[in-house]
Protein backbone atom coordinates (compact mmCIF):
# COMPACT_ATOMS: atom_id res chain seq x y z
CA UNK A 1 0.00 0.00 0.00
CA UNK A 2 1.23 3.48 -0.85
CA UNK A 3 2.42 5.47 2.14
CA UNK A 4 1.91 8.86 0.51
CA UNK A 5 -1.23 9.49 -1.49
CA UNK A 6 -2.25 11.98 -4.16
CA UNK A 7 -5.57 13.51 -3.20
CA UNK A 8 -7.86 15.76 -5.23
CA UNK A 9 -10.35 17.70 -3.12
CA UNK A 10 -13.37 19.25 -4.83
CA UNK A 11 -14.78 22.41 -3.29
CA UNK A 12 -18.18 23.91 -4.02
CA UNK A 13 -17.78 27.57 -3.07
CA UNK A 14 -15.42 30.50 -3.20
CA UNK A 15 -16.36 32.06 0.12
CA UNK A 16 -14.89 30.98 3.43
CA UNK A 17 -17.95 29.14 4.71
CA UNK A 18 -17.74 26.50 7.41
CA UNK A 19 -17.34 23.59 4.97
CA UNK A 20 -14.55 25.38 3.10
CA UNK A 21 -12.70 26.32 6.29
CA UNK A 22 -12.76 22.64 7.26
CA UNK A 23 -11.47 21.70 3.80
CA UNK A 24 -8.57 24.16 4.00
CA UNK A 25 -7.60 22.88 7.46
CA UNK A 26 -7.75 19.30 6.15
CA UNK A 27 -5.62 20.14 3.09
CA UNK A 28 -2.92 21.73 5.25
CA UNK A 29 -2.74 18.74 7.57
CA UNK A 30 -2.74 16.17 4.76
CA UNK A 31 0.11 18.06 3.16
CA UNK A 32 1.99 18.03 6.48
CA UNK A 33 1.47 14.27 6.62
CA UNK A 34 3.36 13.97 3.32
CA UNK A 35 0.46 13.52 0.92
CA UNK A 36 0.26 15.41 -2.38
CA UNK A 37 -2.79 17.65 -2.35
CA UNK A 38 -4.73 19.32 -5.17
CA UNK A 39 -7.94 21.32 -4.85
CA UNK A 40 -10.45 21.69 -7.66
CA UNK A 41 -12.39 24.95 -7.45
CA UNK A 42 -15.11 26.50 -9.66
CA UNK A 43 -13.55 29.92 -9.02
CA UNK A 44 -10.12 31.21 -10.02
CA UNK A 45 -9.70 34.17 -7.65
CA UNK A 46 -11.89 33.65 -4.60
CA UNK A 47 -11.35 33.97 -0.87
CA UNK A 48 -10.91 30.21 -0.65
CA UNK A 49 -8.42 29.89 -3.52
CA UNK A 50 -6.36 32.78 -2.16
CA UNK A 51 -6.23 31.10 1.25
CA UNK A 52 -5.19 27.79 -0.32
CA UNK A 53 -2.48 29.42 -2.38
CA UNK A 54 -1.09 31.07 0.76
CA UNK A 55 -0.51 27.55 2.05
CA UNK A 56 1.15 26.56 -1.26
CA UNK A 57 -1.64 24.13 -2.04
CA UNK A 58 -2.12 23.51 -5.75
CA UNK A 59 -5.46 24.83 -7.03
CA UNK A 60 -7.06 23.80 -10.32
CA UNK A 61 -9.79 26.17 -11.47
CA UNK A 62 -12.62 25.31 -13.85
CA UNK A 63 -16.25 26.39 -13.85
CA UNK A 64 -18.65 23.58 -12.93
CA UNK A 65 -22.07 23.42 -11.31
CA UNK A 66 -23.71 21.84 -8.30
CA UNK A 67 -26.18 18.96 -8.50
CA UNK A 68 -28.45 21.05 -6.25
CA UNK A 69 -30.05 24.42 -6.93
CA UNK A 70 -31.10 27.27 -4.59
CA UNK A 71 -34.81 27.75 -3.97
CA UNK A 72 -34.64 31.01 -1.98
CA UNK A 73 -32.70 33.19 -4.40
CA UNK A 74 -35.13 33.63 -7.25
CA UNK A 75 -36.18 31.65 -10.32
CA UNK A 76 -33.44 33.08 -12.54
CA UNK A 77 -30.63 31.85 -10.31
CA UNK A 78 -32.28 28.44 -9.97
CA UNK A 79 -32.58 28.23 -13.78
CA UNK A 80 -28.90 29.13 -14.24
CA UNK A 81 -27.80 26.40 -11.82
CA UNK A 82 -29.87 23.81 -13.68
CA UNK A 83 -28.61 24.99 -17.06
CA UNK A 84 -24.94 25.01 -16.05
CA UNK A 85 -25.29 21.53 -14.55
CA UNK A 86 -26.12 20.16 -18.01
CA UNK A 87 -22.69 21.28 -19.20
CA UNK A 88 -20.70 19.59 -16.42
CA UNK A 89 -19.61 16.97 -18.96
CA UNK A 90 -17.65 19.70 -20.76
CA UNK A 91 -16.13 20.84 -17.47
CA UNK A 92 -15.10 17.25 -16.77
CA UNK A 93 -13.18 17.06 -20.05
CA UNK A 94 -11.37 20.36 -19.30
CA UNK A 95 -10.48 19.21 -15.78
CA UNK A 96 -9.19 15.86 -17.05
CA UNK A 97 -6.98 17.67 -19.56
CA UNK A 98 -5.52 19.77 -16.73
CA UNK A 99 -4.89 16.58 -14.73
CA UNK A 100 -3.60 14.47 -17.61
CA UNK A 101 -0.14 14.08 -16.08
CA UNK A 102 -1.34 13.53 -12.51
CA UNK A 103 -1.99 10.08 -11.02
CA UNK A 104 -4.70 10.46 -8.38
CA UNK A 105 -5.46 7.98 -5.61
CA UNK A 106 -8.36 9.70 -3.85
CA UNK A 107 -11.00 12.15 -5.05
CA UNK A 108 -12.82 13.76 -2.14
CA UNK A 109 -16.04 15.72 -2.79
CA UNK A 110 -16.39 18.23 0.05
CA UNK A 111 -20.17 18.75 -0.10
CA UNK A 112 -23.44 17.00 -0.82
CA UNK A 113 -24.06 19.55 -3.62
CA UNK A 114 -21.33 17.95 -5.73
CA UNK A 115 -21.35 14.92 -8.03
CA UNK A 116 -18.76 15.94 -10.65
CA UNK A 117 -16.25 13.75 -8.82
CA UNK A 118 -18.05 10.62 -9.99
CA UNK A 119 -16.93 10.86 -13.62
CA UNK A 120 -13.51 12.21 -12.65
CA UNK A 121 -12.93 9.22 -10.37
CA UNK A 122 -13.91 6.80 -13.13
CA UNK A 123 -11.62 8.45 -15.68
CA UNK A 124 -8.67 8.70 -13.27
CA UNK A 125 -9.24 5.25 -11.75
CA UNK A 126 -9.37 6.88 -8.31
CA UNK A 127 -11.36 6.08 -5.17
CA UNK A 128 -14.22 8.51 -4.51
CA UNK A 129 -15.11 9.84 -1.05
CA UNK A 130 -18.28 11.93 -0.68
CA UNK A 131 -18.58 14.28 2.30
CA UNK A 132 -22.05 15.33 3.47
CA UNK A 133 -21.93 18.64 5.36
CA UNK A 134 -25.42 20.11 4.94
CA UNK A 135 -29.07 19.08 5.02
CA UNK A 136 -29.73 21.15 1.92
CA UNK A 137 -33.39 22.04 1.83
CA UNK A 138 -33.93 22.51 5.59
CA UNK A 139 -30.88 24.66 6.32
CA UNK A 140 -29.94 26.30 3.01
CA UNK A 141 -32.96 25.99 0.76
CA UNK A 142 -31.24 23.64 -1.71
CA UNK A 143 -32.93 20.93 -3.77
CA UNK A 144 -31.42 18.24 -5.97
CA UNK A 145 -31.70 18.83 -9.70
CA UNK A 146 -34.04 16.11 -10.92
CA UNK A 147 -34.97 13.22 -8.67
CA UNK A 148 -33.49 13.30 -5.15
CA UNK A 149 -33.58 9.52 -4.75
CA UNK A 150 -31.78 8.89 -8.06
CA UNK A 151 -29.18 11.60 -7.38
CA UNK A 152 -28.30 10.21 -3.98
CA UNK A 153 -28.27 6.63 -5.27
CA UNK A 154 -25.78 7.69 -7.95
CA UNK A 155 -23.48 9.38 -5.41
CA UNK A 156 -23.78 6.46 -2.99
CA UNK A 157 -23.20 3.74 -5.58
CA UNK A 158 -20.10 5.43 -6.99
CA UNK A 159 -18.46 6.37 -3.67
CA UNK A 160 -16.23 4.11 -1.61
CA UNK A 161 -17.26 5.88 1.60
CA UNK A 162 -19.85 8.48 2.62
CA UNK A 163 -18.75 10.78 5.45
CA UNK A 164 -21.40 12.58 7.52
CA UNK A 165 -20.53 15.35 9.98
CA UNK A 166 -23.20 14.32 12.52
CA UNK A 167 -25.61 11.53 13.37
CA UNK A 168 -28.60 13.78 12.82
CA UNK A 169 -27.42 14.65 9.31
CA UNK A 170 -27.02 10.95 8.49
CA UNK A 171 -30.58 10.29 9.72
CA UNK A 172 -31.95 12.68 7.08
CA UNK A 173 -30.19 10.83 4.23
CA UNK A 174 -30.17 7.21 5.42
CA UNK A 175 -33.15 6.06 3.35
CA UNK A 176 -31.42 6.99 0.07
CA UNK A 177 -27.88 5.63 0.52
CA UNK A 178 -25.87 2.49 1.21
CA UNK A 179 -25.63 2.40 5.02
CA UNK A 180 -22.60 0.09 4.91
CA UNK A 181 -20.55 2.90 3.35
CA UNK A 182 -21.40 5.47 6.02
CA UNK A 183 -18.98 6.98 8.55
CA UNK A 184 -19.80 9.67 11.13
CA UNK A 185 -16.79 11.99 11.50
CA UNK A 186 -17.33 15.26 13.32
CA UNK A 187 -15.59 18.34 11.95
CA UNK A 188 -12.40 19.57 13.56
CA UNK A 189 -11.31 23.08 14.54
CA UNK A 190 -7.67 24.30 14.76
CA UNK A 191 -6.26 24.38 18.30
CA UNK A 192 -5.48 28.07 17.76
CA UNK A 193 -9.15 28.72 18.63
CA UNK A 194 -8.62 27.44 22.16
CA UNK A 195 -8.70 30.32 24.62
CA UNK A 196 -9.45 29.65 28.25
CA UNK A 197 -10.91 32.70 29.97
CA UNK A 198 -10.36 33.39 33.63
CA UNK A 199 -13.39 34.36 35.75
CA UNK A 200 -12.41 38.01 35.81
CA UNK A 201 -12.43 38.14 31.99
CA UNK A 202 -16.21 37.68 31.76
CA UNK A 203 -18.42 40.77 31.62
CA UNK A 204 -20.23 41.43 34.88
CA UNK A 205 -22.39 44.53 34.47
CA UNK A 206 -23.59 43.89 30.92
CA UNK A 207 -23.80 40.42 29.36
CA UNK A 208 -22.66 40.48 25.74
CA UNK A 209 -24.31 38.06 23.30
CA UNK A 210 -22.97 37.18 19.86
CA UNK A 211 -24.54 35.44 16.87
CA UNK A 212 -22.27 34.79 13.87
CA UNK A 213 -22.88 33.32 10.44
CA UNK A 214 -24.27 34.32 7.07
CA UNK A 215 -27.25 36.67 7.27
CA UNK A 216 -29.95 34.57 5.67
CA UNK A 217 -33.23 32.81 6.32
CA UNK A 218 -32.78 29.69 8.38
CA UNK A 219 -29.92 31.06 10.48
CA UNK A 220 -32.32 32.54 13.02
CA UNK A 221 -30.99 36.07 13.49
CA UNK A 222 -34.62 37.24 13.54
CA UNK A 223 -35.36 34.88 16.47
CA UNK A 224 -32.45 36.42 18.41
CA UNK A 225 -33.76 39.96 17.76
CA UNK A 226 -37.25 39.00 18.96
CA UNK A 227 -35.77 37.41 22.09
CA UNK A 228 -33.90 40.62 22.91
CA UNK A 229 -37.13 42.57 22.36
CA UNK A 230 -38.90 40.36 24.90
CA UNK A 231 -36.14 40.85 27.49
CA UNK A 232 -36.08 44.63 27.03
CA UNK A 233 -39.87 44.71 27.37
CA UNK A 234 -39.42 42.95 30.73
CA UNK A 235 -36.96 45.72 31.67
CA UNK A 236 -33.91 43.45 31.39
CA UNK A 237 -31.54 45.89 29.74
CA UNK A 238 -28.05 44.89 30.91
CA UNK A 239 -27.30 43.16 27.62
CA UNK A 240 -25.94 43.71 24.14
CA UNK A 241 -26.33 41.58 21.01
CA UNK A 242 -23.83 41.66 18.15
CA UNK A 243 -24.82 40.05 14.84
CA UNK A 244 -21.87 39.25 12.58
CA UNK A 245 -22.03 37.81 9.09
CA UNK A 246 -22.02 38.27 5.36
CA UNK A 247 -25.33 39.55 3.99
CA UNK A 248 -27.01 36.98 1.72
CA UNK A 249 -29.81 38.14 -0.62
CA UNK A 250 -30.15 41.48 1.23
CA UNK A 251 -31.46 39.78 4.37
CA UNK A 252 -29.91 42.48 6.56
CA UNK A 253 -32.63 44.91 5.41
CA UNK A 254 -35.25 42.66 6.99
CA UNK A 255 -33.23 42.43 10.22
CA UNK A 256 -32.76 46.21 10.37
CA UNK A 257 -36.50 46.73 10.01
CA UNK A 258 -37.08 44.31 12.86
CA UNK A 259 -34.63 46.20 15.08
CA UNK A 260 -36.38 49.48 14.25
CA UNK A 261 -39.81 47.97 14.89
CA UNK A 262 -38.86 47.01 18.45
CA UNK A 263 -36.69 50.14 19.02
CA UNK A 264 -33.60 48.07 19.82
CA UNK A 265 -30.94 50.31 18.25
CA UNK A 266 -29.23 50.72 21.65
CA UNK A 267 -29.09 46.97 22.26
CA UNK A 268 -28.29 45.38 18.89
CA UNK A 269 -25.51 45.98 16.38
CA UNK A 270 -25.13 44.33 12.98
CA UNK A 271 -21.61 44.09 11.66
CA UNK A 272 -20.40 42.61 8.36
CA UNK A 273 -18.20 39.59 7.79
CA UNK A 274 -14.96 39.52 9.77
CA UNK A 275 -12.00 37.19 9.42
CA UNK A 276 -10.80 37.71 12.99
CA UNK A 277 -13.84 36.26 14.75
CA UNK A 278 -11.67 34.92 17.55
CA UNK A 279 -10.72 38.42 18.64
CA UNK A 280 -14.40 39.42 18.69
CA UNK A 281 -15.29 36.35 20.76
CA UNK A 282 -12.81 37.30 23.46
CA UNK A 283 -14.98 40.35 24.26
CA UNK A 284 -18.26 38.40 24.41
CA UNK A 285 -19.77 35.99 26.94
CA UNK A 286 -22.56 34.03 25.25
CA UNK A 287 -23.07 32.83 21.68
CA UNK A 288 -26.43 32.09 20.13
CA UNK A 289 -26.89 29.35 17.52
CA UNK A 290 -30.44 29.87 16.28
CA UNK A 291 -30.36 27.94 13.00
CA UNK A 292 -33.38 25.86 12.10
CA UNK A 293 -31.11 22.83 11.83
CA UNK A 294 -27.31 22.71 12.05
CA UNK A 295 -25.64 19.85 10.19
CA UNK A 296 -22.68 20.10 12.57
CA UNK A 297 -22.27 23.54 14.04
CA UNK A 298 -18.69 24.65 13.60
CA UNK A 299 -19.63 27.93 15.26
CA UNK A 300 -20.78 25.97 18.35
CA UNK A 301 -17.40 24.32 18.87
CA UNK A 302 -15.49 27.51 18.00
CA UNK A 303 -17.50 29.35 20.67
CA UNK A 304 -16.84 26.65 23.25
CA UNK A 305 -13.14 26.71 22.42
CA UNK A 306 -13.18 30.43 23.20
CA UNK A 307 -14.80 29.75 26.62
CA UNK A 308 -18.15 31.22 25.61
CA UNK A 309 -21.46 29.78 26.76
CA UNK A 310 -23.54 28.48 23.84
CA UNK A 311 -27.33 28.74 23.71
CA UNK A 312 -28.48 26.71 20.72
CA UNK A 313 -31.67 25.59 19.03
CA UNK A 314 -32.57 22.04 20.15
CA UNK A 315 -32.36 20.69 16.61
CA UNK A 316 -29.86 19.11 14.25
CA UNK A 317 -26.39 18.33 15.55
CA UNK A 318 -26.72 20.88 18.37
CA UNK A 319 -28.56 18.16 20.32
CA UNK A 320 -25.47 15.95 19.95
CA UNK A 321 -22.97 18.61 21.00
CA UNK A 322 -24.81 20.29 23.87
CA UNK A 323 -26.05 18.73 27.10
CA UNK A 324 -28.62 21.21 28.36
CA UNK A 325 -27.53 22.74 31.66
CA UNK A 326 -24.14 20.99 31.62
CA UNK A 327 -22.03 22.45 28.80
CA UNK A 328 -24.58 24.88 27.34
CA UNK A 329 -28.30 25.56 26.94
CA UNK A 330 -30.85 24.35 24.40
CA UNK A 331 -34.03 26.23 23.49
CA UNK A 332 -37.13 25.28 21.54
CA UNK A 333 -36.40 25.68 17.77
CA UNK A 334 -37.81 28.88 16.27
CA UNK A 335 -39.25 30.03 19.62
CA UNK A 336 -38.09 33.53 20.63
CA UNK A 337 -39.76 33.19 24.05
CA UNK A 338 -37.85 29.98 24.79
CA UNK A 339 -34.58 31.61 23.71
CA UNK A 340 -35.33 34.68 25.84
CA UNK A 341 -35.78 32.46 28.92
CA UNK A 342 -32.35 30.88 28.42
CA UNK A 343 -30.78 34.30 27.83
CA UNK A 344 -32.46 35.56 31.01
CA UNK A 345 -31.00 32.60 32.92
CA UNK A 346 -27.53 33.40 31.59
CA UNK A 347 -27.87 37.05 32.61
CA UNK A 348 -29.26 36.33 36.07
CA UNK A 349 -26.79 33.64 37.15
CA UNK A 350 -23.23 34.65 36.44
CA UNK A 351 -21.66 31.75 38.35
CA UNK A 352 -23.70 29.19 36.39
CA UNK A 353 -22.91 30.97 33.12
CA UNK A 354 -19.17 30.78 33.78
CA UNK A 355 -19.41 27.16 34.95
CA UNK A 356 -21.15 26.07 31.73
CA UNK A 357 -18.68 28.11 29.66
CA UNK A 358 -15.75 26.30 31.27
CA UNK A 359 -17.44 22.92 30.83
CA UNK A 360 -17.95 23.73 27.15
CA UNK A 361 -14.30 24.68 26.83
CA UNK A 362 -13.15 21.32 28.22
CA UNK A 363 -15.63 19.44 26.04
CA UNK A 364 -14.51 21.23 22.86
CA UNK A 365 -10.90 20.03 23.14
CA UNK A 366 -11.68 16.72 21.43
CA UNK A 367 -12.91 18.42 18.25
CA UNK A 368 -9.51 19.35 16.81
CA UNK A 369 -8.58 19.54 13.14
CA UNK A 370 -5.75 17.09 13.85
CA UNK A 371 -8.18 14.48 15.19
CA UNK A 372 -10.43 15.03 12.17
CA UNK A 373 -7.52 14.65 9.73
CA UNK A 374 -6.31 11.46 11.43
CA UNK A 375 -9.75 9.87 11.11
CA UNK A 376 -10.11 10.86 7.46
CA UNK A 377 -6.61 9.64 6.63
CA UNK A 378 -7.60 6.22 8.05
CA UNK A 379 -10.55 6.21 5.64
CA UNK A 380 -8.24 6.91 2.68
CA UNK A 381 -5.84 4.14 3.64
CA UNK A 382 -8.69 1.69 4.16
CA UNK A 383 -10.23 2.26 0.71
CA UNK A 384 -6.80 2.17 -0.96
Amino acid sequence: MKKNLTILYITHEGKLGGATKCLIDLCKLMKEKGHTVYVLSPFKNSEATKELKKENIKVISCLYSWCKYPTREGKIKAFLFKLLYKFNWISTKIILRKLRNVDIDIIHQNSSVLDIGIQLAKEKNAKLISHFREFGEEDQGLKYIGNKEKNLAKISNNSEKLIFVSKDLYESYKDYIDKDKVLIIYDGIPKTFLHKKEKQQYNKEKVKFLISGALQEGKGQDIAIKAVAKLVKENITNLKLLIIGRDITNYQTKLNKLIEKFHLENYIEIRGFTKDIKKVREEYDVELVCSQREAFGRVTIEAMMCSNLVIASASGASKELIQNGKNGYLFKPGDANSLAEKMKEAIANQEKRIELSQNGYEYSKKFTDQQNANEIEKVYKKVI
